[in-house]
C-alpha cells in the first residue's frame, strides 16, 4: 500500500498529473421480490463508516496511484 501524502496546493500529484478521484465506499440496499418475475424497489444507499488503513474516503491520483490525506472540504 502505498502511504498516504498530504495534497499539494496546486491540486497536481508529484507525478505531474492533475486528474485525481474521490472514492467513497458505500452499500446500496434493494429491495427484491418474486411473483412471477423479479421486481426491485426503491435503492437506499448508505455510506460505510470504517476503520481500515486507507479509510472510507480516499483521494488518489489516477496516473500513479499515489494516495493523498483527503482535505476537510472533500469529506
Amino acid at each position: 500500500m502505498t502511504n498516504k501524502i498530504d495534497l499539494p496546493t496546486d491540486g497536481a500529484c508529484p507525478c505531474g498529473c492533475k486528474d485525481l478521484m474521490l472514492a467513497r465506499d458505500q452499500t446500496e440496499y434493494t429491495p427484491v421480490s418474486k411473483d412471477g418475475e423479479w421486481e426491485l424497489g426503491a435503492s437506499n444507499v448508505e455510506q460505510m463508516d470504517r476503520d481500515d488503513l486507507v479509510g472510507n474516503v480516499r483521494l488518489f491520483c489516477t496516473a500513479c496511484g499515489q494516495y493523498f490525506n483527503v482535505p476537510k472540504e472533500l469529506e
